[in-house]
């Protein structure tokens, strides 16, 4: 037995049959041979994105009517973002149909995930692809991401995407590459050539693209602040290291020098203590001009090189 709901359902679309054929309705011939009624690529998107410029001509009673858009003069990214808005219109209309609502499949390709993100965003549909952006999000912290995905994430960013689109795929990218950096994982991962190292050699490839190479910078600004003090520590820390083991090396190298001096000292003159006796009693004896001979010079000489202090008092 039919319940009552599937007998409302029926009478409910047996009258939208019955008004669709009264008379003064237009039939669907008649209306795909409307001209007054652009097709779906000419009706253009809300007034709050400035993809797609639609042109409006006035007809004979005054009334504009928005005028078709040749396909072929929209850019490559305005007929992807397009493909990606008839996408998420046919989830709704699909949604209407069933009574109940499927997040969109996820979009395995980066680029396709972008247009994607992009034209939800201009929809306000964002919440229902966040299937994709996470599928995306730990497909790209699960690998170093290549060059191409870097110029892709690049050319998001210098487009005319939305700021949400532009935002999360350029900060995935982004928190990866730092992370990397951070971790220094590149050097082990990146090709490696001569002259350089991997992580020298990955990062060159990333500075050739600035939007990307400025949010890396802004991630990691605090880390390298603190690298920066790290090494400059580290640095004045070998610098003491380096002046005190030097003033070490000194004293040590000045007392074995003293020690032969004063052996070598010892040898020369340990046979001139009886003569020293002898010389420093007359010297105690000396008037205001007293005559030495050359032997007794060379013995005070040789006596005051010793460090004999009395001996350098009284000449």
């Amino acid at each position: 037995m039919r319940s009552r709901a599937h007998k409302n359902l029926m009478a409910a679309r047996r009258a939208r049959q019955q008004s669709a054929g009264a008379p003064g309705a237009t039939s669907k011939k008649s209306k795909a041979n409307d001209t007054s009624n652009p097709p779906i690529a000419s009706s253009g998107l809300p007034s709050s994105t400035d993809k797609f410029s639609v042109e409006t001509t006035s007809t004979a009673s005054g009334a504009s009517t928005p005028a078709p858009v040749d396909l072929l003069t929209l850019t490559v990214y305005e007929r992807k973002a397009l493909g990606s808005v008839q996408f998420l219109l046919k989830c709704l209309r699909n949604a209407t149909k069933r009574n109940h609502i499927h997040p969109p499949r996820i979009h395995g390709d980066l680029e396709s995930a972008i247009h994607l993100c992009d034209a939800a965003d201009t929809l306000g549909l964002l919440h229902y692809v966040q299937n994709t952006i996470s599928y995306h999000n730990n497909a790209i912290f699960r690998s170093i991401p290549s060059e191409a995905v870097v110029s892709m994430v690049e050319e998001l960013a210098t487009s005319d995407a939305s700021n949400v689109a532009r935002d999360k795929f350029v900060s995935m990218v982004a928190q990866r590459i730092a992370y990397l950096v951070r971790k220094n994982m590149l050097t082990a991962e990146w090709p490696l050539d001569d002259t350089k190292d991997g992580s020298e050699k990955y990062l060159d490839m990333v500075s050739q693209y600035p939007t990307v190479k400025t949010a890396v910078d802004q991630i990691n600004a605090p880390w390298t602040a603190s690298q920066h003090a790290r090494q400059t520590a580290e640095a004045r820390r070998v610098e003491r290291a380096r002046r005190a083991a030097a003033a070490a090396e000194r004293k040590k190298q000045a007392v074995i020098e003293r020690l032969e001096w004063k052996k070598a000292a010892e040898e020369q003159y340990g046979s001139d203590m009886d003569a020293r006796a002898v010389f420093v009693e007359k010297l105690k004896r000396q008037n205001k001009v007293m005559t030495l001979t050359s032997e007794e010079m060379e013995l005070a000489a040789g006596l005051m090189g010793y460090g004999d202090v009395e001996i350098g008092r009284y000449l």
